[in-house]
Order: C-alpha cells, then structure tokens, then sequence
C-alpha cells in the first residue's frame, strides 16, 4: 500500500480495499452458489442438464460465466423445485442471482452498503489492533472473526495484485491499485444505468465480472 497516495495506512485501506471487494461481490455469490450446488446430492435431472449445461468446456470443473447465467435467466425459479441436499440455501442464493440478472433488486444501493460496511469494518479491525499492539490491554472483541475477514481483505487483495503481475509483469503496482478506485466508479455507473436498462448492449456478465479499466 505504500504504492499508493494517503495520509496513512488505514486511509489508503479503507480506500481502496471495501471497492475491490465490492467488484468481486456478484462474482463471489456465482462462486459460491456454483459451488454449493457442486457438493450437493439428490437433486433431480433438470439440475443435472442445469450443471452440464453451464460448465466450462475447457475446466469441467468449473462454470462459464455466460452459460450460467443465461441458464439461469432461462430456468427461472421452477429449478429451485429440483435442489436435493442444501434446497433452501441453494433456492436462496439461486433467487438472489436471478432477480439481479432480471433487475428486480437495486444493486447500485446493496453495494454502495456494502462498501460502508467494509469501510467500518476496517476500522474495527485497525482499533482493535491498535488496542492489542500499543496498550497490550486484552478485548472481548472476536479477534478470530476479525483475522478470518482481514485475511480475506489482504488475499483478495494480493490475488489482484498477482495476477495482474503475471499477465504482463510491465504493470506496476501503483498502477493495478489506482486502477480499483476508478474501476469501482465506472461500475457503479454500470449498475445503475444497468438497473434502468439505460446500456440494453451491456452484457450481463459484466455486471458480475467488471474489467479493470488500465490493466
């Protein structure tokens, strides 16, 4: 982060790190909808051509984007009839998925509260650190809750970072970190005119996958 411009460290984090995990919230509900359903056992023949339908031809193991959710544009909610093991948790990440892709749900609004509820939670996280390091004092905070989601925060965040490096090593970090921030903006606009059907040439997938500007 010393890449990047800010009066400190936790202003650079809570910056940067609340809109790179907002660009991969649609991308993250895909992933674990796709896989939940993957462990699940029991569930009828139409989810069966549901799954075939919707793997990568090349990786069988996992999904093509666009084949999933046209599958599940297409099945509607009649599938959620067919769920074996996990039903209610699979009807309801299912659902969530679909009513995004029909635009019955305002994803502008969920993900603006989404990154202000990171941006407190980093917050959180650096007082309690503070209290930990310069005082010593204990807290009865959930100090394993807090590492899980830092953690997360820091993987997502070297994850960018890395695969950027390696498609073309020519990147610098400044670059790929300035590039979340007006990323983030664009894709903000993406969701509203999305929402109001104002770019019909849009794809869906890229709502659920946006593409870094510079990189």
């Amino acid at each position: 982060m010393s890449y990047y411009s800010g009066d400190s460290i936790i202003s650079k984090a809570r910056y940067i790190v609340p809109k790179l995990m907002c660009l991969y919230y649609l991308k993250d509900k895909l992933n674990v909808f796709w896989n939940t359903l993957s462990m699940s056992r029991f569930y009828g023949k139409p989810v069966e051509e549901f799954i075939k339908n919707s793997k990568d031809e090349n990786y069988p193991d996992k999904y093509d984007i666009t084949k999933l959710l046209n599958n599940i544009k297409t099945s509607g909610e009649k599938l959620c009839e067919h769920f074996g093991t996990n039903k209610y948790i699979l009807s309801r990440k299912y659902q969530e998925i679909g009513m995004i892709i029909e635009n019955k749900t305002s994803l502008q609004q969920e993900i603006e509260e989404l990154h202000k509820k990171i941006e407190y939670d980093i917050v959180r996280i650096y007082r309690t650190r503070n209290v930990l390091v310069h005082s010593g004092s204990t807290t009865k905070t959930h100090i394993l809750l807090k590492n899980a989601r830092l953690m997360q925060y820091i993987s997502n965040l070297m994850g960018v970072i890395l695969h950027y490096k390696m498609k073309n090593s020519n990147h610098s970090i400044s670059e790929i970190l300035y590039s979340i921030p007006e990323t983030y903006d664009c894709y903000i606009k993406d969701c509203k005119d999305y929402k109001e059907n104002k770019d019909h040439s849009k794809p869906t997938e890229e709502i659920f996958k946006p593409t870094y500007l510079f990189l």
